[in-house]
């Protein structure tokens, strides 16, 4: 099953649409009420990250998956003229209090700089070499990738933690996602980014 696309905005348009196509995913998958919450909260956090993205945004969300599978999309098309409302430093120590905190802060930087495919999203991709490769995830191909598995496997520590893995975590909610989550991918394939969250219930 896979459910309309929803376009969204970072000023908030369109997102209690992409919840109310989740809950109605849900339903048809046969969730229980706390299966289709925990869906229900990975999308919330994924609109949360929409919500701080730095420039003017509009994307398109989605949810598909088979019986006891989900995941949800966010995509979007890479743009020259996409410019961040503020400059932020490309490493950590400058500036810490402007740098993406916790997890879902990390991916949004990750989303951001594949966007305008370079640092001035304000998280190095630098500090990932090594984590982001090409690729095949569900059958589609991508020519940069970066998943959370991979990012675990590679720092040997919990995102969230101490080390090179991660921020000190304390945005709210910061650690849905990471918790809830079996895999969370950031992609691109030519001119289209994606954000995917999946969880097998």
């Amino acid at each position: 099953m896979k459910t309309s696309r929803i376009v969204i905005y970072n000023d908030g348009r369109g997102m209690s649409d992409a919840l109310s196509e989740v809950e109605r995913f849900g339903a048809d998958q046969g969730l229980n009420y706390k299966e289709a919450l925990r869906l229900r909260l990975l999308a919330e956090e994924m609109m949360r990250m929409v919500r701080s993205m730095m420039g003017r945004f509009r994307g398109s969300f989605w949810a598909e998956g088979t019986e006891r599978e989900a995941e949800l999309y966010l995509e979007a098309r890479a743009r020259a003229d996409y410019e961040p409302q503020r400059q932020l430093p490309a490493f950590p120590g400058r500036g810490e209090n402007l740098m993406p905190r916790g997890f879902m802060g990390r991916v949004r930087g990750i989303f951001e700089a594949f966007i305008i495919s370079t640092d001035a999203a304000g998280l190095s991709l630098r500090e990932y070499e090594g984590m982001i490769t090409s690729g095949d995830f569900n059958g589609f191909m991508y020519d940069r990738m970066w998943t959370m598995s991979r990012f675990k496997n590679g720092t040997g520590e919990s995102i969230s933690g101490s080390g090179r893995a991660g921020w000190n975590g304390d945005e709210p909610g910061n650690s849905i996602v990471e918790r809830m989550a079996d895999e969370v991918l950031v992609g691109m394939h030519s001119d289209i980014v994606q954000v995917v969250i999946k969880k097998t219930f």
